[in-house]
Parts: structure tokens; C-alpha cells; sequence
């Protein structure tokens, strides 16, 4: 990680007591490989969550409502066996988990659960190691391998199987520590526009992570629990559809929802914006939704459309960003208060779209900039039960 780009440590620091008992922390990393077989670009997502760690530091702890029904538990219910149910939902899950993911075109995600003590941690230099994994200031590397009958047995804990090993390098090219905070939640896109490079094998697959293409993104979210609405959206790939050109050092990302508006941060066309949904000083106006476009018989061809406007006293931006349902991968992440909800996602990395750019002067709209882009990192969720 690039030092020199980082003012604040909050990337680094420690956990909190609270944290460690009660909470949720986890780095996501997005970025790019060219498929060996097929010379296609395609997304990949490195994951490290740590959910209520120190309250079983030795062993994974998984709650009962994370696991399979057994035989007793439905005699338990035929039963009306109502405490049963009500010490299941006292119990909170407790681990620490990796998870890496192709999205797009047979999307897939594979996962290995650690205890709290089977990782350590330094934060001067920044650096996480898990056995033979590693993530610190400027490198990403491991292996995971989930077994089939793993899946089989518990698809909530293993939504697939498979193997990979990685080996990648990153260097920040634009950071930010703002996106926002409150006594709950802390969300930064620390890397906000970042690039790897090195290699990567999905499934007997190798892809090469080269520096030259899409450029990727790194996050850190925390807090006491999940956010109740999830609405996430970053993008680095943006054409012009006014002079066909490519538009360079241009990125954007949203995220949400906190409260009833979505941070966004944005440089575009050497314009930097930035709507803080915590910032009560610079009001703006923020709309969006997430629907499935009708009308599309052909399963394969149905859309998931995300539509978001946001405008202050100079700035108004449109976004419509649209990703392929045959190409959403179903994410649910445990909720670190209430192991019976959790946040269930939908992610896409092949989303496409518009984006459209005004200023507003005094009596009239200049419009600055009418793009297209592609290769969009989308996601929508909600809070559900998991029984």
C-alpha cells in the first residue's frame, strides 16, 4: 500500500474491544485478469472478513441457523420446542474468513473459515497472515482449495468448490480515507483507484493481472453490524460517447445506504466531486433504485437495472448501470448482532451503462460529459432472515 497516499491510519489500526467481540470488519479487493484460454478480461474479488473473532479465538464458531437442519431440530419444531429456537438465536457466529471469486459468466466463490488466533496481525507495516495466505501494503497472495463434498453438505458456509492460488502486487493510484462514519459504520475506499499486477489461477484456469487494463479497487468496511440496505457501485472504465475517446483518470464509486442517501466519489473529466451522506454542511439531493427489467422472456438475456441521480447547487449526475441476472452472484454475509439475518447481495462485475454529467449555472445546464461504461462492479442487498 502506497504510504505516501495514506494521511490517516485507519486502514491499519487495531481492533477495538468491542470489535473483536462484537462486530464486523473486512478489506475487499476487485480487480482484472486475462483469461489464458479465451484472451477475455474478466473480474475477480478477494475477501478477508472478521466476524466477532474473540468469541471463540481458537475454532470457527458457526451459529446453528448457519448450518444444515438436523433431524432434531425438526423433531424440535414439530414439537413446538420454542426455547430451542430462542438459545439458536442468542448464539453469534465467530470467525475469520477468505473468500475469492470470479464474477460474470459462471460465477463462483470459494471460502475458508479461520479462527481468530490462526491469524496475525501487524499494522505498522500493515500486513494479515493466515497460514499460507498474505495480504499486506502492496501484495496479495494464497491458496484455498474447498472440497466438493464441503459444498455439498453445507452450501451456506460453501457455495462452491474449487481451487485457486494468486500472487498479485497493487499500487494505489488514488486514495481516500472520507466516505463515511458514524457511531456504527466506517466505510473508505482506501484504494479508490489501484493497480495489480501478477497472476492468478481460478480452477485450472491462469489468468495474467495486467497493470496496462482495468484498474482495479480496494475498501474496508467495519462496525457493530450491517448497513440494512446495501447499494455499491465502482467504475473505472468510462467512454466518452461525445468524442469516442476513452476518458483517462477518470473513476467513480457509490456506496449505501446510510441513512436514506449513497456517498458518492467521483473524478471525472480532472473534476473531483465528493457527496458525503454524513456531511450535513454540503446538502444534495440523492435518488435510486434497483428493479429487474421486465419484458425479457430469455432467462439469460434479464436485466437488473440500477438507476441513481445525484445533485447539489452545482453538480447533477445521472447513472444508469444495467448487469446481466444470469451474471449476479448471491453473496449472504452474517450478521455479527442477530445470527438470524443477514445481508444477502447481489453482485455483478460486468455491469454497463451511461453516466451523465451537468453543471448547473445560474439560469441554464452545461452538460460536461455523456459516457459510456462498462466493467462496472454492482451490488444490491437488504437485510433478510436466514430462517
Amino acid at each position: 500500500m502506497a504510504k505516501k497516499n495514506i494521511k490517516s491510519k485507519d486502514y491499519k489500526i487495531g481492533f477495538s474491544n468491542i470489535q473483536k467481540k462484537n462486530g464486523i470488519n473486512f478489506w475487499r479487493f476487485f480487480f482484472s485478469g486475462i483469461n489464458s484460454v479465451s484472451k477475455e478480461s474478466e473480474t475477480f474479488f478477494i475477501e478477508f472478513e472478521l466476524l466477532n473473532p474473540s468469541l471463540s479465538p481458537d475454532k470457527p464458531f458457526f451459529s446453528d441457523l448457519n448450518k444444515p437442519f438436523s433431524p432434531n431440530d425438526l423433531q424440535a419444531a414439530l414439537i413446538g420446542d420454542i426455547n430451542s429456537l430462542e438459545n439458536k438465536k442468542k448464539e453469534k457466529s465467530s470467525y475469520c474468513v477468505l473468500r475469492i471469486g470470479k464474477l460474470g459468466q459462471k460465477s463462483k466463490q470459494l471460502c475458508q473459515y479461520f479462527a481468530w488466533n490462526d491469524a496475525s496481525f501487524s499494522f505498522r507495516p500493515f500486513e494479515i497472515k493466515i497460514g499460507n495466505k498474505l495480504i499486506n501494503e502492496y501484495q496479495l497472495s494464497g491458496f484455498i482449495n474447498v472440497d466438493e463434498q464441503d459444498s455439498i453438505e453445507n452450501p451456506t458456509l460453501y457455495p462452491d468448490y474449487g481451487y485457486s492460488n494468486w500472487n498479485l502486487e497493487y499500487y494505489i493510484q488514488e486514495s481516500t480515507v472520507l466516505g463515511y462514519k458514524d457511531d456504527k459504520f466506517r466505510w473508505f475506499p482506501f484504494g479508490k483507484k489501484t493497480i495489480f499486477s501478477g497472476k492468478l489461477n481460478f480452477n485450472g484456469i491462469d489468468y495474467v493481472i495486467d497493470p496496462k487494463g482495468h484498474e482495479g479497487y480496494i475498501e474496508r468496511f467495519y462496525g457493530n453490524a450491517f448497513i440494512n440496505k446495501w447499494v455499491h457501485i465502482n467504475c473505472s472504465e468510462i467512454i466518452s460517447l461525445i468524442t469516442g475517446k476513452r476518458i483517462t483518470d477518470s473513476s467513480f464509486c457509490i456506496h449505501g445506504v446510510f441513512g436514506k442517501k449513497l456517498t458518492f466519489l467521483g473524478n471525472l473529466e480532472n473534476i473531483s466531486i465528493s457527496l458525503f451522506a454524513d456531511k450535513l454542511k454540503h446538502s444534495y439531493d440523492c435518488v435510486f433504485d434497483c428493479t429487474q427489467m421486465p419484458g425479457n422472456e430469455n432467462a439469460k438475456e434479464q436485466l437488473l437495472h440500477w438507476s441513481l441521480s445525484f445533485n447539489d447547487k452545482k453538480w447533477i449526475i445521472d447513472i444508469d448501470v444495467f448487469c446481466k441476472v444470469s451474471e449476479l452472484i448471491n453473496k449472504i454475509y452474517t450478521n455479527s448482532e442477530d445470527s438470524t439475518t443477514g445481508l444477502n447481495i447481489l453482485e455483478g462485475g460486468t455491469g454497463f451503462g451511461e453516466i451523465k454529467f451537468y453543471k448547473q449555472n445560474k439560469k441554464s445546464i452545461e452538460q460536461i460529459e455523456h459516457a459510456k461504461i462498462s466493467k462496472v462492479i454492482c451490488e444490491y442487498g437488504n437485510i433478510d432472515s436466514l430462517i
